[in-house]
Order: structure tokens, then C-alpha cells, then sequence
């Protein structure tokens, strides 16, 4: 039940904290993307920032999950809301004081997208210690209604912000809002799972093999993984090419864009709400099964629709994005089941490293691929290519297992914490 999720005292501060930096995330995202635009009034600006930001979660993603299962998870979760607090308490400064320079921004969206690195995966593995088996999936689709209601309301209010308290202002809201969220969870019960410690050079390298050793040996796993990661390569057209479906293909300006936009993260918001009062998997199975290739089959539609119907393309994406939360929900619940809480941090930190590491790459080819073929033949071939990976999951072996865990609870017999 919903109920017992928000009793939990821990789970409850930690979600709570979560939203108020969410929130806090999303102003201070407008605030430095108004300052590189009113600044350098370079498009290579905010894409040199976007570029830093994705290559510190590249480098970064295979070896953070080390440190979150060998370190207090605790630790790392107060520890990151900290230090991002700092970063943009000193980024709001320098701009007040009018020194900000734009390799001094690059070294703090560096050092928050670090920070991120390490907080993710931490609190992905502390979820499975906070609450009861049977209440994963509600817990970990409260994290997500949290984050896009958050992200939503933080974008609009910095819009609405900016004129009103001017950059500094917002993002030393942004610093406060970490601040707040970390004495919050400084009040969580999350009992260790491994000694903490110094960490040589040659337990670094024996803790990183140990967990691909691990994913390895799980055959079931890690033959999901690789074909997730050719699944999440073909998805990125869709959003890359949303803006030259709506200006060249429905003829629409940048409200459309805007309208298209926020009803897939609507959609997603809505799958996280369904599948926190519905036991979904349990009810529609063929959903959960192929839902990646569903999701797929609508976004192929897109360029098939006309621009007169660009209300269609909203109910398409966010369709889209309702099967798609209640997929990576249910996904990463069964992960929190079925992997040792040990080993748990460096699972979903090289889950998020084989997929963040084609998609810079699906993002050029895109591009280049829109230059000389239409929208239609692109989203129709990438999007049968997701249904192909769906085809490939189902056939690998051992995932009806994986399937029916993800189906019931009773999988972990340790108490959650209070």
C-alpha cells in the first residue's frame, strides 16, 4: 500500500528530500542556461556544457557503484546533496560578485553531474533497505511522480523566476534546496551493508571486477543489459528529432514543441501513479513484456500524422511515456529483488553506464541520418529496432524467472529499515 510507503519514516525523509532538490534542480537549470545564452549567446556554449556533463557520467558511472558498495550509502547520499549545495552557493556568488567565467560553470556542472554519478546509484540501492519487498514498485514509482512533478514545476517556476530575483538569486535557491534536502536525509536509518574504509588502488580494481564478475555470471542479467543498451541506442531519435518533426514535418512552431514535450513526461508521470496503486505486472503481463516495443510502436506513428492532428502526436508520446514508466519501474523493482544488496550499487552503475554510452553517438547519427532521409523511414527503422531488442529479451534465457520475480514479492527476507 501507497499508506505504509509514506509511514516509513526513512523512505518518507528520503523522498521528501528529494523533491525539495529536485525542485531546487530545475531553477537553477534555468538560471544557468539563461547566463550562457545572455553570456556567450553561443549555441557551442550549451552544448560544450551538455557534453561535460555527459562525459563525467560516462567516466564516471562504471566505478562509482565501488564506492556505494563499499562506503555508507548514508554517507554518500548526505555527502552528494552537500556538496552540490556548495558548488552552487559558490557558482551563485561568482555570479553576484560578477566574476563567473565559463570554465569556472564548467568545473561546477562537472563537479554536480559527479555528485549525480554517485547519488543515483546509492539511493537506488538503499530503496530495497527502506522498504518491504512487496512495496518496491510503489516506492520506486513515488521517486519517480516526485521527479517529474519536481523537474516540471522547477523549470516553470525559474522561467517565472528569473525576472522576478534575477540568476544569482536562483541559484543560491538551488543551493539551499540540496541543503534542505540533505539535512533531511540526515535523519534516515540505513544500516551498512559492507565495512566502510580506505580504499587502495588494489581493492578499487578487485571490488570493479568483482562486479562485472557478478554481472557476468548472471547470464540472465547481463543478456539483458546488452540488449538494453541497443534498445536506449534506437530510442534517441525520438527526442532528437522532435523538434524537426514539429517545424518540418507538422509544420507547428515551438508551442507544439512545448505541448509534445510536456505530455510524454505527463505520460510517464501517469504510468508512475498507475503502477503505484495497480499491480500491473501481475494484471497485464503482455504489457510489461513488450512495453519497450509498444512504446516504440507509437512513437513510429509520429511522422505518419499529419500536422492538422497535432493533438494526436501528444496523445501518441504521451502514451509513450506511460508504457515506458511502468517498464523501467518495473525493471529496476526486479533488480532491487533479485541482485545482492552488495552488489547492488555497481549493478545499477554499470546499467547506467551501458546506457549512457552510445547515445552521444545515436544523437550524431540522427542528425546526420535527418539530412538525407525523411523523418518516416528514420523513426520507422529505429523504432523496428526496438521491437527486434524487445523480440531478443523475450528470447533470453532464464528472463520468465526474472519476469515472475518482478511479479511477486518475498524475494529479500531482510527487514527494511524503520
Amino acid at each position: 500500500m501507497v499508506h505504509r510507503v509514506l509511514t516509513n519514516r526513512s523512505f518518507l525523509l528520503l523522498w521528501l528530500g528529494q523533491g525539495v532538490s529536485q525542485l531546487g534542480a530545475g531553477v537553477g537549470f534555468i538560471a544557468t542556461l539563461w547566463w550562457v545564452q545572455s553570456t556567450m549567446g553561443s549555441a557551442l556554449a550549451l552544448g560544450t556544457m551538455a557534453t561535460v556533463s555527459g562525459a563525467v557520467g560516462l567516466i564516471l558511472s562504471p566505478i562509482a557503484g565501488v564506492f556505494v558498495d563499499r562506503w555508507s550509502r548514508k554517507g554518500i547520499i548526505v555527502g552528494t546533496d552537500m556538496l552540490r549545495a556548495l558548488v552552487n552557493c559558490v557558482l551563485a556568488w561568482a555570479m553576484w560578485r560578477g566574476v563567473l567565467t565559463f570554465p569556472l560553470l564548467l568545473v561546477g556542472v562537472a563537479a554536480k553531474a559527479a555528485c549525480g554519478q554517485f547519488f543515483a546509484p546509492a539511493v537506488m540501492a538503499a530503496i530495497p533497505q527502506l522498504v518491504r519487498d512487496e512495496d518496491l514498485e510503489k516506492a520506486n514509482s513515488l521517486q519517480q511522480v516526485t521527479r517529474n512533478i519536481s523537474n516540471m514545476a522547477g523549470l516553470a517556476l525559474g522561467g517565472v523566476l528569473v525576472a522576478l530575483l534575477g540568476l544569482p538569486a536562483l541559484l543560491f535557491v538551488n543551493g539551499i534546496a540540496y541543503l534542505a534536502s540533505a539535512l533531511s536525509e540526515l535523519f534516515i536509518i540505513l544500516p551498512p551493508v559492507a565495512k566502510c574504509g580506505p580504499l587502495s588502488f588494489g581493492a578499487f580494481y578487485r571490488d570493479l571486477a568483482g562486479g562485472l564478475t557478478y554481472l557476468r555470471r548472471d547470464h540472465t542479467l547481463f543478456g539483458v543489459m546488452q540488449v538494453l543498451v541497443i534498445i536506449n541506442f534506437a530510442l534517441v531519435p525520438f527526442s532528437v528529432l522532435l523538434p524537426k518533426l514539429v517545424a518540418d514535418h507538422l509544420g507547428a512552431g515551438s508551442e507544439v514543441l512545448g505541448y509534445i514535450s510536456s505530455s510524454q513526461m505527463a505520460g510517464m508521470l501517469a504510468g508512475a501513479l498507475l503502477i503505484s496503486t495497480i499491480p500491473l505486472a501481475r494484471r497485464c503481463p503482455g504489457l510489461i513484456r513488450w512495453g519497450l516495443g509498444i512504446s516504440a510502436s507509437f512513437l513510429m506513428l509520429s511522422p505518419i500524422v499529419s500536422g492538422v492532428y497535432w493533438p494526436v502526436q501528444m496523445l501518441l508520446y504521451g502514451t509513450s511515456g506511460l508504457v515506458m514508466a511502468v517498464v523501467q519501474i518495473f525493471f529496476f523493482s526486479t533488480l532491487q529483488r533479485k541482485v545482492d544488496p552488495g552488489y547492488m550499487g555497481k549493478v545499477f552503475s554499470l546499467n547506467n553506464a551501458m546506457s549512457l554510452g552510445l547515445q552521444p553517438a545515436a544523437a550524431a547519427l540522427s542528425g546526420y541520418l535527418a539530412d538525407l532521409y525523411s523523418l518516416t523511414i528514420i523513426y520507422l527503422a529505429f523504432g523496428s529496432l526496438v521491437l527486434i531488442g524487445n523480440a531478443r529479451l523475450l528470447a533470453i534465457g532464464g528472463l520468465n524467472e526474472y519476469f515472475e520475480l518482478g511479479c511477486a514479492s518475498g524475494h529479500r527476507s531482510e527487514e527494511p529499515a524503520p
